[in-house]
């Protein structure tokens, strides 16, 4: 059950961030003031990132449910490659054009671009953290429920 619930989770964040990410980009498309241009584009990625932490942690804690549950981490590892797969495209190709589009319009007087290197540690980051989400939670489910492995040795016995 948890796993169809996730499922659907899934889809909906996957659906919900990918129309945010374009919706955002499409912003630097705009043929209108720049300035005007600029402070749409900053409101919605800001509503992109948020939709992108909130909907992660949603997709961790039901990943964590089905982890108890099945004692498989699949979920876990599957809301990384779903996090990870936003923030390189958020951070390597979007933020990329508003940089872009900064220099374009000479809103900026940067000349070197250090965002895909923070989406690299962030990614990296993540990853340990999943990590240890699932050597942890899965520790706690085998202290509480015992492993599979005692279960059966147990009933060998009888």
């Amino acid at each position: 059950m948890f796993t169809k619930i996730y499922l659907a989770l899934l889809a909906i964040a996957v659906a919900l961030m990918s129309f945010l990410t374009y919706f955002s980009y499409s912003w630097l498309n705009s043929i209108g003031d720049p300035e005007n241009t600029l402070q749409n584009y900053l409101f919605y990625s800001g509503i992109s990132w948020t939709a992108l932490w909130i909907s992660f942690v949603a997709l961790l804690l039901l990943a964590n449910i089905v982890l108890w549950k099945d004692r498989k981490g699949w979920a876990l590892w599957l809301s990384l490659v779903f996090f990870a797969g936003f923030i390189v495209v958020q951070m390597f190709f979007v933020d990329q054009a508003f940089f872009n589009f900064q220099k374009e319009n000479d809103l900026t007087e940067k000349s070197y671009f250090l965002t895909p290197v923070l989406g690299v540690a962030i990614c990296v980051v993540a990853a340990i953290g999943i990590f240890f989400n699932q050597y942890l939670v899965t520790r706690m489910s085998e202290k509480m429920l015992g492993s599979e492995q005692q279960e059966d040795e147990v009933s060998g016995e009888e």
